[in-house]
């Protein structure tokens, strides 16, 4: 339909209306009518036109005279089928979809899931497109759609790939390992991670300068050696290893396996105790194989509670802070780290009280007898302590005095005095007069007298 002449422009835009016939155009094909203007030799589609199915017309706003028609759009291409994905690389994927017939290029987009956002990243002519740029070890997902002059068919199924894993080199050797939680069979050997290691080569050595061989190849960080001999060192090196190959062995790590298991030792024999003070006793006992400490229990009477009062690692031990002239019971238990044996048979031993001498002497020797002299023990727990000493007499003598060192002392001839050091006591006597009785008498009686007598 021509509205000339051509290219006049008007005073204000006119709406075309342009009228079809149902039979003419496909119910299909009429959401694709439009209004065309032929200028430079070509349709150009009239921007904003508008399609009235129910009329079978289509409208347009229109400036100028022209030539006008209803054309009916050829429809875009079929969607393709899912794309392939290969030819991976650390880096690339390369991705690939069979021709559609009409289409003249495709839009290729990708997501990084399987129903994530897919975003348009090229739109090549071919059927292959190499994506680049791409993440190492990462799956992509990729959808096609074929595209033409009449527009793009919807997007196919998903195809997905993924790239390589980045060249794998051979890892770094790890610090020297720790080796420790020993038991007397085994040692826990230990060391720190080292990137891009999949596995560890754990060597073992019984001096730090020997043939290390391996033993195990374990993907964790440690390992626990089992098996080897009690009270022994073991020396360990560790190789980073993956599939490039293996690090050379670290420095050395060692440790030492326990000690055989101990078992509960023997009883002693019973103590000897001897070696007593006023407030101490030394105690003694024979060694016990396996023992490593003793424990040592006291009571005050053979039969009596036994308190465990030390536990020395040797075979004697005083015990201090005793009563004086006290017996005292021990009993003694061999002991290690299995547990302590039952308690030997008891020994015991007293301790001492503080001895004095008393001497007594008598002045003249024959002028009287002394008793309470000797030598005599005392308690020092008790406090100060007495005695007596006593003087008596003989016939004819009379007591005067106790001297010490020839110092009269006291005129009690029994003396009494507080007991602090031994002493040497003298008791002196004196001589009474002699007495005579003279009797006179007559013979005979009455032959006369006497005098005198008495």
């Amino acid at each position: 339909m021509d509205f000339g002449p051509s290219g006049t422009q008007f005073a204000t835009p006119l709406t075309l209306t342009l009228k079809y016939e149902n039979a003419v155009v496909s119910a299909s094909d009429r959401s694709r009518l439009a209004i065309f203007a032929a200028s430079g030799g070509s349709w150009v589609e009239v921007p904003e036109s508008v399609t009235d199915e129910a009329n079978a017309q289509v409208s347009a706003s229109i400036s100028h005279f022209s030539t006008y028609a209803i054309l009916k759009k050829a429809a875009p291409p079929s969607a393709p089928s899912a794309p392939s994905v290969g030819s991976a690389t650390t880096s690339a994927l390369t991705v690939s979809w069979p021709a559609v017939s009409g289409a003249t290029s495709y839009d290729v987009y990708r997501a990084t899931s399987s129903t994530g956002t897919y975003s348009l990243i090229t739109s090549p002519t071919g059927t292959s497109y190499t994506d680049t740029g791409l993440s190492a070890s990462t799956t992509y997902y990729y959808k096609v759609a074929a595209c033409s002059s009449a527009g793009c068919s919807s997007l196919s199924a998903f195809g997905s790939g993924t790239t390589s894993a980045p060249p794998v080199a051979v890892p770094a050797a790890p610090g020297a390992p720790s080796v420790g939680s020993a038991t007397a069979s085994t040692l826990t050997v230990s060391w720190p991670a080292v990137s891009g290691a999949t596995s560890y080569d754990v060597y073992r050595a019984i001096t730090s300068s020997g043939t290390y061989n391996v033993i195990t190849s374990p993907t964790g960080t440690s390992y626990t050696d089992a098996g080897l001999s009690a009270s022994t060192t073991y020396y360990y090196k560790v190789a980073a290893c993956s599939s490039a190959g293996c690090s050379s062995p670290s420095a050395f790590g060692s440790g030492t396996t326990g000690a055989p298991p101990v078992s509960v030792p023997a009883a002693p024999s019973a103590p000897s105790v001897g070696s007593a003070t006023t407030s101490a006793l030394t105690v003694s006992w024979p060694a016990v194989s396996g023992a490593t400490s003793y424990g040592v229990y006291r009571a005050t009477s053979s039969m009596g509670t036994y308190s465990l009062i030390t536990s020395p690692t040797g075979t004697s031990y005083t015990d201090t802070g005793l009563s004086a002239i006290t017996t005292y019971y021990y009993k003694i238990a061999a002991c290690n780290g299995a547990g302590c044996s039952s308690q030997s048979s008891y020994g015991s031993g007293s301790t001492i009280g503080v001895t004095y001498t008393i001497g007594l002497l008598s002045n003249p020797s024959n002028g009287g007898t002394t008793s309470g002299g000797g030598t005599i023990t005392l308690n020092p727990d008790v406090g100060p302590q007495t005695t007596t000493v006593t003087a008596t007499p003989a016939s004819g003598y009379t007591f005067v005095n106790w001297t010490e060192n020839g110092t009269p002392v006291s005129t009690n001839a029994s003396y009494q005095f507080t007991l602090t050091a031994s002493r040497n006591l003298v008791a002196n006597f004196s001589q009474t007069g002699v007495t005579y009785s003279i009797n006179t008498s007559s013979n005979p009686s009455n032959g006369g007298t006497t005098t005198g007598s008495g």
